[in-house]
């Protein structure tokens, strides 16, 4: 390729060798000299080209061998999702798959996939009535309703509210623990969501613990900690013994309630949980506050089974994605003798059977749709390329290039049918295992996303389950529009982002580490960073104002009010864990 540095590398050859030759004109020169220059330069820049190539394929590597895999994996979007089960008692897994449309101007529906982040135990139980001083809320076809309580004395205290659940005595015998989710409009209180405190119709204190899913943390899904960590101050695990509560209608709860409101059930019996939080939370704070039951993480990903065979397609497995998905990650792999297999960089033992590794190219040669590329190559140079034939003995191989055209023919229709379109495939992954030595098959199961495709899905979207027939989707909502989705396109990206992993290990020391941070998580989405110092008042009492640094951020695809007060409180906790400096980290979003 002819560009600036062929001719730059052109020139100074062709002056070395005028200096050598004694030759101060060019005109004077022998014309072979600018050939021979001009031959040599073109072979010297295409080897300049290959050894550039060849550095950053082997940075690629090497940076993806010492550093974790989940930088360079794709993240997928994430929400919480409200399923409501058919039963009085449901269990949704990872495997669940819930799925929406999307539609484009001109482009065909898409399915995109959502799926639980961990395994949760679903009641048929649900919030009916929040009271918040003289406020009464509720929900009807999807549309929060809030009216007034013409009451004699307010039904709580200001800092205080009341909800009312609704369930059957079997799911209250069943019920072991009780996941409440709290959402905030105004994200900066939750800092003190630790403060608040659950009260049963008796004023008993009833146990909460917040730490809801942390045990079940999974090595290999890269973006399970950062998901759990967005979400961790809406969840809260009450204990008690719920057989046992007393249950009261709105009408036995408050006598003194106004019972002209119209859309209200004043005769279900209900459980009543009071909800008291700091003092600095007035009520109209709370009137924004909702509350809601069987509320779960869900992440873009879809499952993908595969089985290879070991005796006949060796140890290399490749792992397609179709159409817009990308790899995720892997889920598990086991062979026919029963046999679980673990990445080779987590395994500590002398013998390397039962290990795998993954590699984001540089096996094309060992997988199907390199063959294909192939044969598609040999079929275009056959036909096109035919008239080439002309100059031999046209009479003597008609008969041959007939019969292979029409094998070609054949080959291609089979190809077709078997393997479809190859642009369908758009992530070059592969699996390279070490089997046991009796393993003749084996079975993995892997993760895939549409990254950027599954963000912006909100309570409006309607989802469908996949295969089955567990939980109401009628009912069943998005209840925070979905974010976080992201790819790494390009191979500078990905380089970038595993220099970042390799030289920071996750600490932030200066001001450019911020940046880095910053960047290589939000890639073209964040336009400008602004990091200045400012000052606040500390929440402990006695310290007065302190210095902080502040941190703004402009994105292309600004997130709603909600998701950006929730994504800066995010954002300043990571800061804060990942920082050495004790001073804390604001973050704002325009």
């Amino acid at each position: 390729m002819r560009d600036d540095f062929f001719y730059t590398l052109k020139n100074r050859i062709l002056h070395n060798a005028m200096d050598l030759w004694g030759v101060k004109d060019l005109q004077n020169a022998d014309p072979v000299l600018d050939l021979l220059t001009d031959i040599f330069a073109y072979e010297l820049s295409k080897l300049y080209q290959e050894v550039e190539v060849s550095n950053a394929q082997l940075l690629h590597r090497l940076s993806s061998i010492l550093v974790d895999n989940k930088w360079t994996l794709p993240l997928p979007s994430h929400g919480l999702f409200r399923i409501f089960p058919n039963e009085e008692v449901e269990t949704v897994q990872p495997t669940n798959h819930f799925y929406t449309t999307k539609r484009g101007l001109g482009l065909s529906p898409t399915p995109i996939y959502f799926t639980p982040l961990v395994t949760q135990t679903l009641y048929n139980a649900s919030v009916k009535y929040t009271l918040s001083g003289n406020h009464i809320s509720y929900y009807e076809n999807f549309i929060r309703q809030e009216q007034v309580i013409s009451s004699l004395s307010p039904i709580s205290n200001e800092n205080a509210c009341w909800i009312g659940i609704e369930a059957t005595p079997a799911v209250y015998a069943a019920m072991d623990e009780l996941l409440l989710t709290i959402l905030i409009k105004h994200s900066s209180l939750y800092s003190y969501a630790h403060l608040i405190r659950f009260y049963d119709i008796d004023s008993n204190e009833i146990n909460v613990r917040r730490d809801v899913f942390k045990k079940q943390l999974i090595t290999e899904e890269h973006y399970y900690p950062d998901i759990i960590s967005y979400y961790q101050d809406h969840f809260y695990s009450l204990s008690t013994d719920f057989s046992s509560q007393k249950l009261l209608s709105l009408r036995e709860f408050s006598p003194e309630i106004n019972l002209e409101l119209e859309g209200i059930d004043y005769d279900t019996k209900l459980l009543w949980i009071k909800i008291v939080f700091p003092n600095f939370f007035t009520t109209a704070e709370l009137q924004n506050i909702r509350f809601t039951l069987n509320t779960i993480p869900v992440v873009n990903r879809q499952q993908v089974y595969k089985q290879h065979n070991v005796k006949r397609n060796g140890r290399i497995a490749s792992l397609p994605c179709e159409g817009k998905n990308y790899l995720l990650n892997l889920n598990s792999i086991w062979d026919n003798n029963g046999h679980i297999y673990q990445n080779i960089l987590n395994n500590y033992k002398e013998h390397p059977e039962g290990t795998y590794s993954l590699y984001f190219g540089d096996l094309e040669k060992f997988d199907v749709r390199n063959a294909k590329t192939i044969l598609q190559k040999t079929m275009y140079l056959v036909r096109e390329e035919g008239s080439a034939f002309a100059a031999m003995n046209p009479e003597k191989l008609n008969t041959d290039l007939e019969e292979l055209m029409r094998r070609l023919d054949t080959l291609e229709r089979k190809m077709i049918s078997e393997w479809g379109n190859n642009d369908e495939f758009n992530d070059k992954t592969f699996l390279l295992t070490t089997p046991y030595p009796k393993a003749t098959t084996y079975e993995l199961s892997y993760w895939t996303t549409n990254a950027e495709e599954g963000n912006g899905f909100d309570e409006h979207s309607v989802f469908h389950q996949h295969t089955t027939n567990e939980f109401d989707m009628q009912r069943s909502r998005l209840i925070t529009p979905t974010i976080g989705g992201a790819t790494r396109h390009t191979e500078r990206a990905q380089i970038n982002n595993l220099r970042y992993g390799l030289l920071s290990k996750e600490r932030i020391v200066s001001e450019q580490d911020i940046r880095s941070y910053l960047q290589q998580r939000f890639g073209e989405e964040l336009i400008e960073i602004k990091i200045c110092s400012g000052a606040e008042i500390a929440k402990e009492k006695r310290r007065g104002i302190i210095r902080t640094t502040e941190v703004h951020l402009s994105f292309s695809h600004r997130p709603t009010e909600e998701n950006a007060g929730r994504l800066a409180l995010f954002l300043q906790q990571q800061l804060t864990e990942k920082s050495i400096s004790n001073i804390p980290y604001r973050v704002f979003i325009k």
